[in-house]
């Protein structure tokens, strides 16, 4: 006779966040972007630490159900599960390009030329990035990829948990 299991928890990608603000029962998290580009070793020749720099502050600022009780300035852990992160991930670097390529291609086989392709390319591009914003942050994909509140991040349990003990040390040197 066959067991009936419940389906284990979805494994979640997790990172520290630093609550910014609170609300009933909802709290305002932001993470910092990091870059692997130290370890990198092609990190010398590569425009992706430029890129990132221009693209913005380098935070991002997230909505979260708060179902601990947080307060503003305690470290935090959010998670997403992997499979959603995946399909956010799929759809952000493939429909935009896809609709460009798609659009430019369409454009220039019904013969409007070089700058009708371009045109419609830009255009197409344009729609598949509203597509997927629409799809994974918008209305419709708010509650699928939105991040959940994982836990109190443990140094910050550790630190309010402890009181705090100062030591200072001092050389003493000898005389001989």
């Amino acid at each position: 006779m066959g067991r009936v299991t419940a389906n284990p928890a979805p494994a979640l990608v997790e990172e520290q966040a630093r609550v910014v603000a609170v609300g009933p029962g909802l709290a305002w998290v932001v993470t910092e972007r990091r870059s692997a580009c130290g370890s990198c070793p092609s990190s010398g020749g590569c425009a992706a630490p430029v890129l990132g720099r221009l693209a913005g502050s380098g935070t991002s600022r997230l909505q979260v159900d708060d179902h601990l009780g947080l307060r503003v300035g305690e470290l935090v852990v959010i998670g997403i599960p992997e499979g959603d992160l995946t399909r956010a991930a799929v759809l952000a670097y493939l429909l935009p390009p896809a609709a460009l390529v798609l659009a430019a291609g369409g454009a220039g086989s019904l013969g409007a030329g070089d700058l009708g392709s371009a045109l419609a390319g830009v255009l197409g591009l344009v729609l598949g990035l509203l597509a997927t914003r629409a799809m994974t942050g918008g209305t419709a994909g708010q509650g699928c990829y939105r991040p959940v509140l994982v836990r109190r991040h443990l140094i910050a349990e550790r630190t309010s948990a402890r009181p705090r003990i100062d030591f200072t040390f001092h050389q003493s040197t000898r005389g001989t």
